[in-house]
């Protein structure tokens, strides 16, 4: 049994291109966003994030796209990574 402390790196404000304040490309299409969302998710990994809240301050519509890509991220031999 493991009741000892667990410290994770998260950033807890993360905007995505739908938020007012964005700059840069605005990812209409679904193609667009699912791109983005992936090399969001995989950013995350590569800085050594282990959560993130998606906080754009008009709509949630990226967070499908971000949860999918999170869903679909895979080890460098494309094997699905355990969901925990």
């Amino acid at each position: 049994m493991d009741n000892g402390a667990h410290f994770y790196r998260c950033d807890l404000q993360v905007h995505t291109p739908r938020d007012i304040n964005w700059n840069g490309s605005e990812c209409v299409a679904d193609e667009a966003r699912r791109a983005y969302a992936a090399q969001l998710v995989k950013t995350c990994r590569e800085r050594g994030l282990h959560a993130i809240a998606v906080t754009d301050h008009h709509d949630m519509a990226f967070v499908p796209h971000v949860r999918g890509a999170a869903a679909d991220e895979t080890d460098g031999q494309g094997k699905p990574l355990p969901k925990e």
